[in-house]
């Protein structure tokens, strides 16, 4: 049986239209299922009833005004929160500018500066600051002291420099030297340089004086007429240490290095070194050992060896610890410090003195201390040097010789081994020089026309192979042989 799709009423197969509804038969047939109950179960559920269709509408339009409520909410807490503290801050910065009472200006302006920074809190501090002192300035200090934490670096800065800098000149003006020392570790922090404040100096020599009457009071005896106490950052803290010498109260003829840190505030001792019966021991400063690192360099004499040395010690950590000692070998030689190749480090020389120079001239050997504590390394691979090298010697003096004996006194080979192409071309022109030779050569001529002891001789004939002819005495002949023939051994090879 068929039904009409849209009224339902009873189709019969020759109907064309439906007689209740009059709608054309064609493509609107609903065939009847075989079980009935399947039909009005599927009936219902194509129906919607229109209480829940206007149910439904209703409670959407309920949801939208709680949306835009949720969304004004948010907007203002997310207002709130970037506001907040300037609005805080604010209302900080008018109470300390309207209270009366240092105390309360002091806690307002602190609370606003820890909200936010802002120039009219931090005027405020800085007057209070810089009153006269007096147990409300102190208090101020105390109070600031304890809001440091909540502040800025650049704002705690830019209050309490100018006060911390007042207090420190004013300390060292007054000669109070233990309070301007109190002072050095919250000028520190400021970034302030203190080592550059007139008095500094002065301070610390005060701080040394009376880290040596400490240890005479322990008994201790110090040379501070040697010139050994001195202070110098080797590890690189930004605060000086201090370091003085004395006898050791342990060893026998010993004498003991002590470092002082500056820790708490005040200087203490840090660490000790002692030196087995040294001579003459001389603290000579502080300076780069290595890249980066710094030790203290003391030169003394080893009296069991007779011998020149100089040792560096370095501070790590808080120990002092010995990194290595360059000595002599001999009577004729002396250790010497310097920056030989203007790398920021400080080398080690072993110079011997040069028999056959005027005055005395000395070639040098150098060495450099390694931070693992191994044996000085050698930095100079030819021991040829020049004149400009020499100690105490100027290569332009118009009284100086190469060679000053050459015509009296025979030079040794071993000597002559030492010495630079330039100087031995010199040294044997030097021979032919005091008979008078004319130099063709212009170097040499303007090299010998320099010297006082030098007179040209027009008539004077030199003939290198006949030097008898030459006026040449033996020693001369000898000495200007040998000389020639080093220099042939030092001609490029080609």
């Amino acid at each position: 049986m068929n039904y009409c799709r849209k009224c339902g009423s009873v189709i019969e197969p020759e109907d064309k239209y439906c007689k209740s509804c009059g709608c054309a038969t064609a493509n609107n047939l609903l065939s009847a299922p075989e079980n009935i109950a399947d039909t009005e179960i599927s009936l219902q559920t194509d129906i919607v009833p229109i209480s829940d269709v206007v149910h439904e509408k209703t409670k959407h339009i309920k949801i939208i005004p709680i949306i835009i409520s949720a969304a004004i909410i948010s907007a203002v807490i997310a207002l709130v929160l970037v506001f907040y503290k300037p609005i805080l801050s604010h209302y900080y910065t008018s109470k300390a500018d309207s209270s009366k009472n240092d105390t309360s200006k002091l806690l307002y302006a602190s609370k606003s500066l820890a909200l936010k920074s802002n120039k009219k809190s931090k005027d405020i501090l800085k007057a209070l600051l810089s009153a006269p002192a007096s147990s409300s300035r102190l208090n101020v200090e105390s109070i600031m002291r304890d809001f440091s934490s909540s502040l800025s670096k650049a704002d705690y800065k830019d209050i309490f420099s100018a006060y911390t800098v007042s207090n420190f000149r004013n300390a060292i003006k007054n000669e109070d030297y233990n309070s301007a020392i109190y002072k050095l570790k919250d000028m520190k922090n400021m970034g302030i340089n203190f080592k550059k404040e007139n008095g500094y100096k002065n301070m610390m020599q005060f701080e040394i004086n009376l880290l040596e009457q400490e240890e005479a009071e322990k008994g201790a005896v110090n040379s501070l007429s040697r010139g050994c106490n001195f202070y110098s950052d080797i590890d690189n803290d930004g605060f000086d240490e201090i370091f003085t010498v004395h006898d050791s109260s342990t060893k026998h003829n010993g004498e003991t290095i002590s470092m002082y840190k500056y820790k708490d505030s005040y200087y203490q001792p840090a660490s000790t070194y002692t030196f087995n019966e040294p001579y003459a021991l001389t603290l000579k400063g502080a300076y780069n050992y290595c890249k980066d690192k710094k030790g203290i360099f003391i030169e003394y004499i080893n009296p069991y060896k007779n011998a020149d040395c100089i040792s560096v010690l370095s501070a790590q950590g808080s120990s002092l610890t010995l990194k290595g000692t360059v000595s002599t070998n001999e009577l004729d030689e002396i250790v010497d410090m310097k920056d030989i190749n203007k790398d920021g480090i400080t080398e080690i020389s072993v110079s011997k003195k040069f028999v056959y120079f005027a005055p005395e001239l000395y070639y040098s050997k150098w060495y450099r201390i390694n931070d693992d504590g191994s044996s000085p390394s050698k930095i100079t691979t030819d021991d040829k040097f020049k004149l400009e090298d020499f100690h105490s010697h100027n290569p332009n003096d118009p009284n100086i010789f190469i060679f000053p004996g050459s015509s009296t006194e025979k030079i040794e080979e071993y000597n002559l081994s030492l010495i630079g192409r330039d100087e031995l071309t010199k040294g044997l022109n030097e021979i032919l020089a005091r008979h008078g030779y004319v130099f063709k050569d212009a170097k040499l001529n303007i090299y010998f026309k320099g010297k006082k002891w030098y007179k040209p001789n027009d008539d004077y004939v030199f003939d290198k192979n006949n030097l008898a002819k030459s006026g040449f005495n033996d020693v001369e002949i000898s000495n200007y042989s040998l000389i020639q023939k080093h220099l042939d051994m030092l001609k490029p090879k080609q």
